[in-house]
């Protein structure tokens, strides 16, 4: 079987480097491959990439997809580049692993799942939410021994709104992102409750423009989104980029239990009563981590085989779930899907 022939496409993302040149290396070693090109919207950027990587610059993205050389593309740029640069990349027959969000708009997100099913190329989305913690309470979950579910808390965070200019540059432009820390951090939240409770029937949000620049961009930095779902449940995903340390916290509670997994030093634990001490789950006891979602999209590209994880559809309703959110502000809306 010859070697997946793939192409870089957009160096904006803070993840642009770290897949063709860090994680491809760690997860996909086993998988023959080749990165050989880049495409990007800032010249400069685009050039001096691919000169580390020491593959060709293509600064003309349709002759990137006209070449009968590339299986494949990396997609990182900007969210609000990823509709335009996907259509092209489908139409070319050209598979696809592509950064969250898909796109910030629903209707948009559900044109774009239409799109990519109908044209048989594989698509990945990177949210890589299947973690050994999340695998064992889903399954902990759904064996029934904490009851019916009532509640999921998931704060997923970041501090480079304290730290960091460079990626402040860049993720609080509305223009390239197309929204705030919601379609960035809480992703991975909103991925994590649709995976455990299903589509949600409606939504409300909070949306804080915290520090100064956030106001001047109007680009949230502090969010929160309270989904109700069918079963009578209900799913808190909170996130922000002002969180010194960045600890991300997944909290269940049932009808019988309660489970909680933090970055804290007792990591994943449960109990079945307040008054109960907390039964600590050791980390050579977990499930294995499900492939990462690079590993996976190149496994399914260079065996043929179909994509069901990290879906096209799962991206789809993702952005429908925070777009609900966000029209919600202030109030509570159905979540509306296409």
């Amino acid at each position: 079987m010859k070697p997946i022939h793939i192409a870089c496409v957009g160096g904006w993302h803070s993840h642009a480097r770290d897949f063709p040149m860090d994680r491809a290396k760690k997860f996909c070693s086993h998988i023959p491959y080749s990165i050989d090109a880049v495409w990007d919207d800032d010249l400069t950027r685009g050039m001096t990439w691919a000169a580390e990587m020491g593959c060709k610059f293509q600064p003309d993205y349709d002759a990137l997809c006209a070449d009968p050389a590339i299986d494949g593309f990396i997609i990182t740029a900007g969210t609000t580049r990823h509709a335009a640069l996907l259509r092209k990349a489908a139409a070319a027959g050209k598979h696809v692993f592509m950064e969250k969000a898909l796109t910030t708009d629903p209707r948009e997100a559900a044109e774009l799942r239409d799109l990519v099913n109908a044209s048989g190329i594989t698509f990945t989305i990177s949210d890589p939410v299947e973690k050994p913690e999340l695998l064992y309470a889903k399954a902990l979950s759904d064996s029934g021994i904490l009851g019916e579910i009532t509640s999921i808390r998931y704060k997923t965070c970041h501090a480079f709104g304290l730290t960091d200019p460079a990626l402040m540059a860049r993720y609080y432009n509305r223009a390239q992102t197309g929204g705030g820390c919601m379609f960035d951090m809480g992703h991975h939240a909103v991925h994590v409750l649709l995976w455990f409770l299903g589509r949600p029937t409606s939504v409300t949000g909070v949306f804080s423009c915290f520090s100064e620049t956030a106001r001047k961009n109007n680009v949230d930095d502090i969010a929160a989104a309270l989904y109700s779902f069918p079963s009578g449940a209900i799913g808190i995903a909170e996130t922000g980029y002002l969180c010194p340390g960045g600890n991300s916290v997944f909290e269940l509670w049932g009808t019988k239990g309660q489970l909680r997994w933090s970055r804290e030093p007792e990591g994943l634990k449960y109990r079945f009563d307040a008054l109960e001490p907390w039964i600590v789950v050791p980390e050579d006891t977990l499930p294995a981590e499900a492939p990462y979602p690079l590993q996976y999209w190149m496994e399914c590209v260079f065996e043929g085989k179909p994509a069901t994880q990290y879906t096209i559809a799962e991206a789809a309703t993702v952005v429908q779930m925070i777009a609900a959110a966000y029209q919600a502000e202030g109030g509570t809306v159905p979540v509306a899907y296409f």
